[in-house]
């Protein structure tokens, strides 16, 4: 039995090559990456993967009615992370939250079980929030996305993605219930640059007369927020009426049920496909034999290389492209989500 995930799912079709590095590569001084991969070492990407994780940690403890300021962070992270991750909490609890709940109740939170695809393929599944309507008892998945900036086409995008049809089939069935649906509910938390988070969570603008502002005016440099309360920039962020531009919702996406099973159908093919090529590159004689193995079945993906420009290029595009090798100092044993991926007996 082949075990997945979302994310390797998405990561195969952006760039064949960087799932392999992502999920599969491996390294003499690191045998106990196995088949969980390699990830690169800590910068903005391992910022990102904690900060949605302590957002996530801290939602579910304030939709359960508990405090936002009892969820410890991850060791080490930087204050102003910390209290981005607070501040955005807060002023979805106080923004968002009463509309969602006004029209359900939640039933669970990081909802975790292995979904069977297929008889050969199972993924792995963790719900951040599962909900039933008050009216008509249809189930809902509530699902954060911490973002850049807002998207104008990001409902058109997330309505027919891989995560809506996988966790929306995956639930029906689990359920036996019909008119599951989903929503996801955007965190615009900025960018991290040159070790700076630029984000109206955490710092602000400055008018001609000294006062804070949310809005840019040309030669104002920003100024942090970080020794305010989190009371006295939630009531600054209401006064500046930034949370409706701080927060985005997709609203209820209920898709077609011909197009869950398609997706359902393909994405358990394509794993299947894909544990035979892996299996072939393993099956090498050697590394000389394995690498001409990897460049022959994998496909590289050169329009996902630099999508984002330099700053924000592929973590592995040296290993495409400029000959570097896999070494401890820039890649460590890959410790994803949950458990995402290995071969079953």
């Amino acid at each position: 039995m082949i075990l997945t995930s979302r994310s390797a799912v998405v990561t195969r079709k952006t760039c064949a090559m960087k799932r392999y590095w992502a999920y599969h590569a491996t390294h003499p001084e690191m045998p106990e990456a196995g088949a969980v991969g390699l990830s690169p070492r800590q910068g903005g990407n391992q910022i990102a993967t904690d900060r949605g994780s302590l957002i996530h940690a801290m939602l579910e403890v304030g939709i359960g009615g508990g405090c936002v300021d009892t969820v410890a962070p991850p060791e080490g992270m930087p204050l102003e992370q910390v209290v981005l991750c607070r501040r955005a909490a807060k002023g979805w609890l106080q923004h968002r939250a009463p509309q969602v709940l006004r029209d359900y109740q939640p039933v669970s939170a990081e909802q975790e079980w292995q979904w069977a695809l297929s008889p050969f393929v199972t993924q792995q599944l963790r719900l951040d929030q599962v909900m039933r309507h008050r009216s008509t008892g249809h189930l809902l998945i509530l699902d954060y996305k911490t973002v850049s900036r807002p998207d104008l086409h990001w409902v058109d995008r997330l309505r027919d993605s891989d995560q809506t049809h996988l966790y929306i089939q995956a639930l029906t069935e689990r359920t036996q219930e019909f008119g599951v649906h989903m929503q996801y509910e955007g965190i615009v938390v900025g960018t991290f640059d040159k070790g700076v988070q630029k984000s109206l969570f955490v710092s602000h603008y400055q008018t001609a007369e000294g006062l804070p502002t949310s809005h840019y005016t040309p030669r104002a440099p920003r100024y942090a927020s970080l020794h305010w309360s989190d009371e006295e920039w939630l009531a600054w962020a209401q006064e500046q009426g930034v949370l409706h531009d701080l927060y985005m919702t997709t609203g209820p996406i209920y898709p077609m049920t011909e197009s869950l099973l398609a997706t359902k159908n393909a994405t358990a093919h394509a794993e299947l496909q894909w544990a035979n090529t892996l299996a072939q590159v393993d099956a090498a004689a050697d590394d000389e034999a394995r690498a001409f193995a990897r460049e022959r079945l994998i496909e590289r993906n050169p329009d996902a290389c630099l999508k984002y420009g330099r700053a924000y290029a592929c973590p592995y595009l040296g290993l495409c492209w400029e000959g570097h090798a896999i070494d401890t100092d820039s890649f460590y044993p890959r410790i994803d989500h949950h458990k995402t991926e290995g071969e079953l007996a």
